[in-house]
Formats: structure tokens, C-alpha cells, sequence
């Protein structure tokens, strides 16, 4: 993997409500976002999946998804998905969930006046 400055990790919580008692386990991956705010996989954050585990007794677990702060000013905020597949003892409810990158660059200072 190419190591780069502008990287911050995104923790990113999924939860379950039923059958506490028996591990669970789901697939996931992250995907680009949709309409003019698209986040693009590889640019704005890293291409991402795997399979989540919640041991018996545990109502959450912790993705952990790498995105990249980037070197030039947006005016908008970037998203992308999280998707959930295949549950192994329960039940996908929500398998979408929309992650928002926010912007935390400052915009370029005006052109100096003659």
C-alpha cells in the first residue's frame, strides 16, 4: 500500500439488536457516493470490505475506514456508502448507511487588491 500525509481514519459504528446470545457475523464494503458530493473510492477514501464479527453478548463493532484529507478547498462535503451483505446468525435491517467526509479545508484567501 501506498502510505500518504493527508490520511485520517473514520470510525464507523454497527450495531445489532437481536440474538445477543450467539456471534454474528456480516459482510461489508464501502462504495462511491452518489450525485454532484460523490466521494470517489481510492481518491477521497480507501477502497474498503470485509466481514464484521460481534462475539456472543456484543451489540457493537467498530469499522475502522481510512480517508484522505486531500490538499485542495471543496465547498461541499463528500459521501459515500457503507454497505452491509450477507449476516451470518441475524438479520441485515439497514444495509446502507451514508458516511459524510466533511470538509475541514479553509477556502483560498481572495486575490490581493491593487
Amino acid at each position: 500500500a501506498i502510505e500518504r500525509e493527508d490520511t485520517m481514519f473514520m470510525n464507523v459504528t454497527v450495531r445489532r439488536s437481536v440474538n445477543l446470545f450467539e456471534p454474528c457475523s456480516v459482510m461489508w464494503a464501502t462504495s462511491d457516493g452518489n450525485g454532484s458530493a460523490t466521494a470517489i473510492e481510492g481518491v477521497d477514501f480507501a477502497v474498503a470490505s470485509g466481514t464484521v464479527v460481534f462475539p456472543a453478548y456484543e451489540s457493537t463493532a467498530l469499522l475502522v475506514i481510512e480517508v484522505f484529507a486531500g490538499t485542495g478547498y471543496s465547498e461541499t462535503d463528500k459521501i459515500f456508502f457503507v454497505t452491509l451483505g450477507t449476516a451470518v446468525n441475524g438479520t441485515v435491517q439497514d444495509a446502507q448507511a451514508l458516511i459524510t467526509i466533511q470538509n475541514v479545508q479553509a477556502p483560498p484567501p481572495p486575490a490581493p487588491t491593487s
